[in-house]
């Protein structure tokens, strides 16, 4: 059991641009595009997580441009709307 329930919300939009900027720069991606910035806005539900994940996924299947990083991000979002779909928890 727990004994207390905290609420996460999902990352704002600046706060998502900020963490794809530090993740181009680990990648040594520029990403100084506006329309990127825009692109990475509309993407709801993303976490740290994600981003951690995106990082994993490029060490092992190298990325070179900024824009194949939202396309990864925008594909990562799309997975989990997919996934939430199902029904989750004890079946009876």
């Amino acid at each position: 059991r727990f004994d207390m329930a905290i609420q996460i919300d999902f990352m704002t939009p600046q706060a998502a641009w900020e963490m794809f900027l530090q993740t181009c720069q680990k990648l040594g991606i520029g990403a100084q595009q506006l329309a990127l910035q825009s692109q990475v806005a509309r993407l709801r539900g993303l976490t740290p997580g994600d981003f951690e994940q995106l990082w994993r996924r490029c060490k092992l299947q190298p990325v070179n441009t900024a824009a194949a990083l939202v396309q990864h991000l925008e594909a990562a979002v799309k997975l989990k709307r997919t996934a939430s779909k199902g029904a989750m928890g004890f079946s009876p």
